[in-house]
């Protein structure tokens, strides 16, 4: 009998500028559908609270959620292809961990762990949080942050300049955009 399993592997490309297109456009019709489920909320009083969960950006577990955590598991699959590419050099293991750290994010995203990690400090731990610290889980939210640039600054100083910058950038936007978005 012969063999007929092989292990030919896949080859995805992709179009930067085709994927950018892409993924604005979705950005924009989730944005017109949350502005649109709230003009709608603020105007009628009988629509059916699922026509508004699902597209208000302002909730978790609805579409804008599932697609957040899409892009960040595309990142962590992106990343892991990175660290198998680089799996022989000084900082391949920068790149693993910065892929498990996306497809944590992903689930998170996805399945809202950090509103638990939020219950555990103020109601377990008997924190009271307020103002900038309204929303709990920023505090251990702050503290990773923080050790993630010790424990990766020397990954991001050996990066090429125009890497470096956007990566910088990237992770500037992401944070601040994450906290911002909150208020």
């Amino acid at each position: 009998m012969k063999n007929i399993h092989t292990s030919t592997p896949i080859t995805v490309t992709f179009q930067p500028i085709k994927t950018f297109k892409f993924l604005l456009y979705f950005i924009v019709g989730l944005t017109l559908a949350n502005v649109l489920v709230r003009v709608i909320d603020g105007l009628f009083e009988d629509i059916p609270e699922i026509f508004i969960r699902l597209f208000n950006t302002d909730k978790e577990q609805n579409i804008p959620t599932l697609f957040s955590g899409f892009l960040l598991l595309f990142c962590s699959i992106m990343l892991y292809n990175i660290y198998k590419f680089n799996k022989n050099t000084r900082y391949s293991k920068h790149w693993k961990g910065l892929s498990i750290i996306f497809l944590l994010m992903s689930i998170d995203e996805t399945l809202s762990f950090h509103e638990t990690l939020q219950y555990f400090i103020k109601n377990i731990l008997n924190i009271n949080t307020s103002g900038f610290l309204y929303f709990a889980w920023v505090i251990p939210g702050a503290a990773f942050v923080l050790v993630f640039i010790v424990c990766y600054l020397g990954f991001i100083k050996n990066l090429p300049p125009r890497f470096k910058r956007l990566f910088l950038i990237a992770g500037s936007l992401y944070v601040t955009m994450s906290r911002v978005l909150y208020f």
